[in-house]
């Protein structure tokens, strides 16, 4: 009983954590963000502003817009937090490779971004994530995605795009099917 309690504390101060980290990259000052360019882990960008096919898309609305900036925060943070723990544990670890992926996620969001003309938000880097076992990194790691997930259910309501939703519900899939157990299960 005491584990259970003692792994539900750290759960909870990971959730807490992973809120923090979002809030302070979705506070960073514009001037010392990095470069959009420096996101794409060495791919190049794909898709016109305001173009698809030949025709022309429907500008996003305010809150559409600011659903897709909110949603590259997330997974910056997120690719953030899991770098950080992955220097401290070695680049072996569950973290490095859930990091990569939180990097093709952020792509994948910056290419929708690009294409509807939507301004990238500036990311900074975060301060190391700081945790005591390896028990408490995958708490962190767990609650991390427990977050993406929820941010998704709320963009999700906020578009009736195909394109929005379809990668909005993909980067949510990989959330909860793949690397929310990958660290529920990790040690």
């Amino acid at each position: 009983m005491k584990n259970k309690r003692t792994l539900l504390g750290m759960a909870v101060a990971g959730v807490l954590a992973g809120s923090f980290l979002l809030s302070s990259v979705m506070t960073v000052n514009a001037d010392s963000g990095i470069p959009a360019d420096s996101l794409r882990g060495g791919r190049g960008g794909q898709g016109g502003r305001g173009s698809q096919g030949g025709s022309a898309l429907t500008p996003l609305s305010d809150v559409e817009k600011q659903g897709l900036q909110d949603g590259i925060l997330e997974e910056w943070g997120a690719m953030q937090t899991y770098l950080s723990i992955s220097a401290q544990l070695g680049d072996e670890s569950v973290f490095d490779e859930i990091a990569a992926s939180e990097q093709r996620h952020l792509d994948t969001l910056i290419r929708q971004a690009e294409k509807y003309g939507v301004e990238l938000p500036a990311m900074n880097e975060i301060s190391p994530v700081e945790f005591g076992s390896l028990e408490e990194a995958c708490a962190i790691g767990a609650a991390a995605e427990i977050a993406d997930a929820e941010l998704y259910d709320v963009l999700m309501a906020q578009t009736e795009r195909s394109d929005l939703l379809r990668v909005y519900t993909n980067l949510q899939r990989a959330s909860l099917e793949q690397h929310l157990p990958a660290f529920e299960s990790c040690d």
